[in-house]
């Protein structure tokens, strides 16, 4: 795909689908498609170092008349879960300052441990 990075702010009433091997295929768009992307994505190179990335979703409760929100976290050294616990709190940060309720907070992330050559963890919301 050609990935285009957009804003993180999710349209209200967007369906949120997490992708399985499953039904992947039958959901992506065509091979060359451009395709808008929410992602945090880091690299590492010194070897037994862990990297993550991550993104929290926030739902809001009136989710018919507002916007959703994602954010995006990336670090060295850090857990997956710590990584998400940050997040999290990036979410209800954004929506205190916006005076909405949170109905729930989605996450994706990724990490590994640096082995042998260059490492790269992404995690990626697509705009389908």
């Amino acid at each position: 795909f050609n990935l285009s990075p957009v804003s993180s702010v999710i349209p209200p009433k967007a369906k949120i689908i997490y992708f399985s091997k499953n039904n992947s295929e039958k959901l992506l768009p065509k091979i060359g498609s451009i395709v808008p992307v929410v992602y945090s994505c880091i690299y590492g190179k010194k070897f037994g170092k862990r990297i993550t990335a991550a993104l929290a979703l926030g739902i809001p409760k009136d989710y018919e008349n507002h916007n959703g929100l994602i954010f995006e976290f990336a670090a060295k050294d850090i857990t997956k879960n710590k990584a998400e616990r940050i997040c999290k709190e990036m979410v209800k940060e954004a929506f205190q300052i916006r005076n909405l309720k949170i109905e729930k907070i989605l996450f994706t992330s990724t990490d590994c441990i640096v082995k042998e050559k260059i490492t790269c963890v992404v995690a990626v919301a697509l705009m389908i």
